[in-house]
């Protein structure tokens, strides 16, 4: 599997809603199924929350802060 960018337009962060989310995950050489669990937690790659209400961080990448 190679470095995967995962968009999802629409994703809330707590109370706040629509501000996207993307799932970064990194490569590995294994057949093993990625848990985006794992992704959440710092582990296997990381996530980026989009930073105010209606920006969707998939679909205006300059409004991404990395978490």
């Amino acid at each position: 599997l190679a470095d995967l960018l995962i968009g999802v337009k629409w994703a809330d962060n707590g109370a706040t809603t629509d501000v996207g989310s993307s799932y970064v995950v990194y490569g590995k050489t294994s057949t093993s199924a990625v848990n985006l669990s794992a992704i959440t937690a710092g582990t296997d790659g990381f996530v980026m929350i989009g930073e105010s209400a209606g920006s969707m961080s998939r679909k205006w990448p300059s409004s991404i802060r990395m978490t």
